[in-house]
């Protein structure tokens, strides 16, 4: 009778640090190791409103003015040790899967940017690279 129970712990065991393998990080993130394959990066969706804002009709704490329609999405690649250049290869999609952007490569001393609809929320999934690479991802 304990041997059933042995095997589906390890069996519950395998599937739950499975799912841990795949690192996803909030926008914006700094100085995130790029060490799961793959690493991700996912705009949070904006905050529900207050009851008492959805009777005024709008939100004056909004974060995005009404009349902005794009907002700028900035990758820095980079690592600690000094004899590498880091690199890294990633690919922009919206949340919704609707559109998808890439693959791009970025190196290391420069700061990748791409003009994005502020209609979607953004995420940023890296497909390879460098030993050691750190990123950084964020809206301007």
């Amino acid at each position: 009778m304990k041997k059933p129970a042995f095997y589906l712990g390890i069996l519950f065991a395998v599937i739950l640090l499975s799912k841990s393998a795949f690192s996803q990080n909030p926008i914006p993130s700094y100085d995130v190791p790029v060490v799961a394959d793959p690493t991700s990066f996912e705009e949070a969706p904006p905050p529900n409103r207050t009851p008492i804002l959805k009777a005024m009709g709008t939100n004056p704490f909004s974060q995005k003015p009404i009349n902005r329609t794009e907002k700028l999405l900035k990758i820095k690649t980079k690592d600690k040790v000094t004899n590498n250049t880091a690199w890294s290869e990633f690919i922009i999609y919206s949340i919704d899967s609707n559109i998808e952007y890439g693959p791009y490569t970025n190196m290391e001393g420069t700061i990748f940017e791409k003009t994005l609809s502020s209609q979607y929320e953004w995420g940023v999934r890296v497909n390879d690279a460098s030993s050691e690479c750190e990123m950084d991802v964020w809206f301007d």
